[in-house]
């Protein structure tokens, strides 16, 4: 049986709705720059305080801070791993070698150009 989806439905399309572009910025090589729109607009749709405290507090404490750090930085690792995931399912040593063949094809220059 496989293991429970740690994301709501919502959540999943989000993901799944993001992972062209994670392909994309994989042959682009520009992997660090995608993370942060995507983590942008997860925390925008989906706020850790709801799935911490079951509401958005006002103002949060020191020890509710730091909650939420904590649980922030453990989302993002659990959104990295599912694109990570993914991709490697999908075939990410296809997508890696199209992507060098792509590069290799900008940069060599045939002799006397």
């Amino acid at each position: 049986m496989p293991p429970a989806e740690w994301t709501t439905l919502d959540q999943k399309a989000f993901l799944e709705s993001k992972y062209n572009d994670f392909l994309k910025a994989q042959v682009g090589a520009s992997v660090m720059q995608f993370w942060g729109p995507v983590f942008s607009e997860w925390f925008r749709r989906f706020p850790e305080e709801l799935a911490i405290f079951d509401e958005a507090p006002e103002v949060l404490s020191e020890e509710q801070k730091e909650a939420k750090g904590t649980t922030v930085e453990l989302r993002q690792k659990k959104i990295k791993n599912w694109f990570n995931y993914c991709s490697q399912k999908s075939g990410r040593s296809a997508v890696n070698a199209m992507g060098k063949t792509i590069r290799q094809m900008l940069t060599n220059r045939a002799k006397g150009t």
